[in-house]
């Protein structure tokens, strides 16, 4: 069983729209929520906001890795159901670890909250990347770590959902009745997007009036739900595509069924999605830290499962298709394999040189969007570059290395995925080589 090398492409083709988009960080707008307003009825504005929310696509990667891997370790290892599904929920609660260490010392600072909504609601720092962006010491606030969602939490919860829904289509040897758990899965997925504006409408209220009150649990669980800008509805649907999509590739499914069933719902969402989209009105500023509206939220997931049939055909292609080759090439997957170190410290690289390095030189550069647009083009081109120099040590210390060892000492067995240069340039490198 082949490395399936074409996910590693997709994590890298999402990290770099994300530093792309995340230049936005860096804009220091003097605009006001009128001019905002005026400016996002401009559809070309409406098209940057729906990428500049993609971050949904992790999720969706999420599903696709570990169905992968679920069935993959059952089938072909003869794993237990029951030590598969503890080591992906272990996964997942890792992964929520590290989103709390992201929040708390190296994200972006962040401008609104659900009671007082961006642009004019008040902003919230990071320990580290939030000092040095202000230069006095702050101090996270409690929302900011206990009731703000961010996409590598959601991408925490996505896994940990993967594993319980995994837990029960694989019991008593369901792992085997593929055609059963696509239906279910298919099912389960349309539920929670569909479900996703109605609790929008009358849970979210609940949430914001907890917060509020100060009430802290109840504030924190349904946070988790419908909390803002990622929580449970609607991105465990996204991930729960995306295990199909992963049980797709270690089954084989012909391209045809995959294309067909995945084109028609994707088209589906996306139809659907530009028509609510036409009959509701372009999406306000304000909102745009909350869970997504029902327009946006059709239409990304429709993008995102088009694009995977896409990513699903590619990977059939003869390996010297050019299409398949620019896909699999190094730069993607560099990028791909090492998605958690830049998702980490994209936020404290870009700051340090924007305050250190620029600000002194260019002053008020970052009040001009074409500047910060060209300042994260910059970016990318500089952590290809850091990846590149990474790679001669074998990425030695990057937060990928960092979970193998943790995982090795965990299990008591050495493991080949501290090997991320072998496993990126190595093409028939068995999926074992990153799973064990």
């Amino acid at each position: 069983m082949k490395r399936v090398e074409i996910i590693d492409s997709l994590r890298g083709i999402a990290i770099l729209v994300m530093l792309l988009f995340h230049g936005s960080y860096y804009w220091e707008s003097e605009l006001s929520i009128r001019d905002f307003n005026n400016i996002l009825q401009n559809p070309s504005a409406t098209i940057a906001m729906i990428f500049g929310k993609f971050a949904g696509i992790f999720a969706l990667i999420s599903g696709m890795v570990y169905g992968y891997i679920a069935l993959y370790k059952r089938e072909i290892k003869n794993k237990s159901t029951d030590s598969i599904i503890k080591s992906i929920i272990y996964s997942g609660l890792w992964i929520m670890v590290i989103s709390k260490i992201h929040v708390i010392f190296f994200n972006h600072s962040h401008v609104g909250d659900p009671i007082h909504p961006y642009p004019t609601g008040p902003e919230y720092h990071t320990l580290i990347t939030g000092s040095i962006a202000t230069g006095t010491i702050q101090i996270p606030s409690r929302y900011l770590i206990f009731y703000r969602s961010t996409a590598l939490f959601m991408i925490g919860v996505s896994v940990i959902w993967t594993g319980v829904l995994l837990a029960l289509l694989m019991r008593n040897d369901g792992h085997t009745h593929y055609s059963r758990n696509f239906g279910i899965a298919g099912l389960i997925g349309t539920i929670i997007i569909l479900a996703t504006q109605p609790m929008k409408v009358y849970i979210r209220p609940i949430w914001v009036n907890a917060l509020i009150q100060d009430k802290p649990l109840l504030a924190f669980f349904l946070g988790l739900l419908v909390g803002d800008p990622f929580p449970f509805f609607p991105f465990a649907g996204y991930a729960t595509y995306g295990m199909m999509f992963g049980m797709a590739f270690f089954v084989e499914v012909r391209q045809f069924y995959v294309s067909l069933i995945a084109g028609i719902s994707g088209m589906s969402y996306l139809g659907i999605g530009i028509y609510l989209y036409i009959l509701r009105g372009y999406t306000k500023i304000t909102d745009v830290n909350e869970m997504p509206e029902i327009e946006l939220n059709f239409i990304q997931i429709g993008m995102m499962i088009l694009f995977c049939a896409i990513i699903y055909n590619v990977h059939y292609f003869r390996e010297t298709n050019p299409v398949r080759k620019l896909f699999l090439s190094s730069f993607l997957r560099r990028f791909g394999v090492m998605t958690l170190t830049i998702f980490m410290y994209e936020p404290l690289v870009g700051t340090i040189i924007k305050v250190i390095l620029l600000d002194p030189i260019f002053v008020n550069w970052s009040s001009n969007l074409v500047l910060v647009v060209l300042y994260s083009l910059f970016l990318i081109l500089l952590w290809n570059r850091i990846l590149i120099i990474w790679e001669g040590h074998n990425f030695v210390g990057s937060w990928e290395w960092l979970n193998a060892r943790i995982l090795a000492y965990i299990s008591g067995t050495p493991t080949t995925r501290l090997n991320i240069r072998d496993n990126l340039h190595y093409t028939d490198m068995e999926l074992e080589a990153t799973t064990r």
